[in-house]
C-alpha cells in the first residue's frame, strides 16, 4: 500500500463518509471497535488478517505480518498520530481538525487529496 493509497482510505472513510473511529466501551481507540468501526490503523488491515491479539500493539508489532515496509510503518504512525490527536480534543472528535492535520500531512509527504474535500 502506498502512502497515496493510505491517505485516500484515511480522506474518504473519515472525511468524506464521515465514518466514526474505532472504540471499545471505554472510549480508547481499537483497531476494530466494539462495533466493528475501525480506527486509522485498523481501516489499513485487511478483514482476513485481522486478529483481536493485534489489539493493544502498535504498527510496528504488525507490519511485518501485514507487509508492511519500514517507510510505510513510519506513515502509518504518523496517521495514527493525527487519528490519536483529534480523538482526544476537548468536547470530542472534531472532524474538520482530523481533515486539517491530514491536508498538513498530504502536504509535507507530496501527496493529493482525493475528491470529496469537504472544505
Amino acid at each position: 500500500m502506498t502512502k497515496q493509497e493510505i491517505i485516500d482510505k484515511q480522506w474518504d472513510w473519515f472525511i468524506v463518509q464521515d465514518k466514526p473511529f474505532g472504540m471499545n466501551a471505554t472510549g480508547s481507540c481499537m483497531y476494530r471497535g466494539d462495533d466493528g468501526s475501525p480506527c486509522s490503523v485498523g481501516l489499513l488491515i485487511p478483514d482476513e488478517k485481522y486478529r483481536r491479539e493485534m489489539e493493544n500493539t502498535g504498527p510496528r508489532n504488525i507490519g511485518d505480518e501485514l507487509g508492511w515496509d519500514p517507510e510505510t510503518i513510519d506513515f502509518i504512525i504518523r496517521i495514527q498520530t493525527i487519528h490519536d490527536s483529534a480523538s482526544r480534543f476537548v468536547g470530542g472528535y472534531q472532524k474538520h481538525k482530523f481533515a486539517e492535520r491530514l491536508r498538513a500531512l498530504a502536504v509535507e509527504y507530496d501527496l493529493t487529496l482525493p475528491e470529496g474535500d469537504p472544505s
